[in-house]
């Protein structure tokens, strides 16, 4: 095998990898949308006492009881720590990453605008 086929191969597998884990944080942040704008700042909420969220906050920051799913502030840690990971060894695109992360900065912006506007 020549150093050009490996270096093919090895370019794949980043595409492949960047593709799938950015396809999972966009799942992840799908998620958190569907349980509404509190829920997004669940990490800060796990320092709190946990008798001061309602039930259904609690089911959704700790994991639920009937599922063997981790929560999901668990998953998105873990995610983002795995990501930082790939970043250092070269497992991943960083011009990828950025973009994808700097886009989804973008659309928090836009919706905040709308609903400002909204407010006014």
């Amino acid at each position: 095998m020549s150093g050009g086929a490996g270096d093919k191969s090895h370019t794949k597998r980043v595409e492949l990898l960047t593709k799938d884990v950015l396809e999972y944080m966009l799942f992840l942040l799908d998620e958190l949308g569907q349980h509404g704008v509190n829920e997004i700042s669940a990490g800060e909420r796990s320092y709190l006492p946990v008798n001061n969220a309602s039930p259904q906050l609690n089911n959704f920051t700790q994991g639920s009881i009937d599922s063997d799913d981790p929560p999901l502030q668990k998953r998105w840690h873990y995610m983002t720590r795995l990501l930082q990971l790939h970043v250092l060894e070269g497992l991943v695109n960083r011009a990828t990453i950025i973009d994808w992360v700097l886009k989804q900065l973008q659309v928090c912006i836009n919706i905040s605008l709308v609903f400002y506007k909204l407010a006014v």
